[in-house]
């Protein structure tokens, strides 16, 4: 008597139930961004709407992205079109939030993890050492989303030309 066989394809992405997951998280963060989903001491969010949206967006566009790569298939030009819009724009997301914590208006609270166990606790971290970080690490994102852009767009652009 033989045995069904199960095959999980990894190549296809992550799938539709990720994707709704994401797409969900993303649309929560961003209604409370906008206020349509009040927070109990909504005070405690220090950051504007836009960047709770682009945040929130990120989570989106990634859960769009999974669900899109099941329906556009492999090795494509329309797919490769495809990862290049979506990667990018979460790229560029990034870049944005941390050049905001970096570089925005207004004060910046880091804190650190000290300890393990059942009752970890919290220190400040100094917040120029914070913005430091955050501001280097949003240039060289920045750096690498320019450098991306450029390059997978050439090259697409390139593919695009070879195949009309």
């Amino acid at each position: 008597m033989s045995q069904p066989q199960f095959s999980f394809r990894t190549s296809r992405g992550p799938g539709l139930t990720v994707g709704v997951l994401s797409i969900l998280m993303g649309a929560f963060v961003i209604a409370i961004g906008f206020g349509f989903i009040h927070t109990v001491g909504g005070s405690g969010i220090n950051a504007p709407c836009w960047v709770l949206a682009v945040f929130g967006g990120t989570f989106f566009i990634a859960g769009l992205w999974s669900i899109f790569q099941r329906a556009a298939g492999e090795g494509t030009l329309r797919a490769s079109w495809m990862n290049f819009v979506f990667g990018l724009l979460v790229m560029l997301a990034i870049s944005i939030i941390c050049l905001w914590i970096g570089f925005g208006p207004g004060e910046r609270l880091f804190v650190q993890d000290v300890g393990i166990g059942v009752t970890p606790t919290t220190r400040p971290v100094d917040p120029t050492t914070g913005r430091i970080f955050f501001g280097i690490f949003g240039v060289l994102m920045s750096g690498a989303t320019v450098a991306f852009a450029v390059r997978q767009g050439r090259k697409l652009i390139r593919r695009g030309d070879k195949a009309a």
